[in-house]
């Protein structure tokens, strides 16, 4: 079920944040309608000017499903993507997106190429849907690209592996780390909260987004 979040109420709560404290990088998830994305990026336009953005569009569920209203699509080309300092889509997103299915990484490569001419800086494709022992992520800018390669964890505990990737990717560049850093640091944090998941609930379980901090023992 999803119940969207007053618009107005959520520009506010951005100002209010980048007012007082500011920001060292603005990560976005799930925009659900046109209007909300609309507000968002006058906020960024306005308060945000310098501050990275990373982007992670989180619009279909695995099941295929949009999450957001279709209307929102376009609003999402054409004002938030040329904004992106990251834009980071899996599979899915991007298919939706370019409107092409996505088998191997030369469409990968094709698909990000589309969405760096609709003005993202960095398109990061994050290839985890695409199946098979290997998993391979890439990361492409307008005159290069780096592919980058891992054998699959083989757990059922992925649920939010994108949006973990993500924050972490956003949290190195708060830091000040470059791309290549920040996106090094942070699928070598996700491959180790998913190999260390706590197996809890039922269905695709969450992440462990403590492993990095020391057990404590008494």
């Amino acid at each position: 079920e999803i119940r969207p979040v007053d618009t107005d109420f959520v520009a506010y709560q951005m100002r209010l944040v980048l007012d007082d404290i500011g920001a060292d990088c603005i990560k976005l998830g799930m925009l659900y309608s046109a209007e909300t994305i609309a507000a968002v990026c006058d906020v960024v336009e306005e308060a945000g000017q310098g501050v990275p953005l990373v982007v992670d569009p989180v619009m279909v569920a695995k099941d295929g499903h949009l999450l957001l209203e279709e209307a929102a699509l376009d609003v999402l080309k054409q004002r938030l993507i040329p904004l992106a300092t990251m834009f980071m889509p899996n599979i899915p997103e991007a298919e939706t997106l370019v409107g092409m299915t996505l088998r191997d990484v030369d469409h990968m490569r094709h698909a990000a190429g589309i969405l760096i001419t609709l003005g993202a800086r960095v398109v990061m494709l994050k290839g985890g849907h695409m199946g098979g022992d290997v998993l391979t992520d890439l990361l492409c800018w307008e005159g290069g690209e780096e592919v980058f390669e891992d054998q699959r964890v083989d757990r059922d505990d992925t649920h939010g592996t994108g949006c973990t990737l993500a924050s972490a990717v956003a949290a190195g560049l708060a830091q000040g780390m470059g791309v290549h850093a920040a996106v090094v640091r942070a699928r070598n944090y996700l491959r180790e909260a998913i190999r260390t998941a706590p197996g809890l609930g039922h269905g695709q379980g969450p992440l462990n987004h403590l492993h990095n901090i020391p057990y404590y023992t008494g």
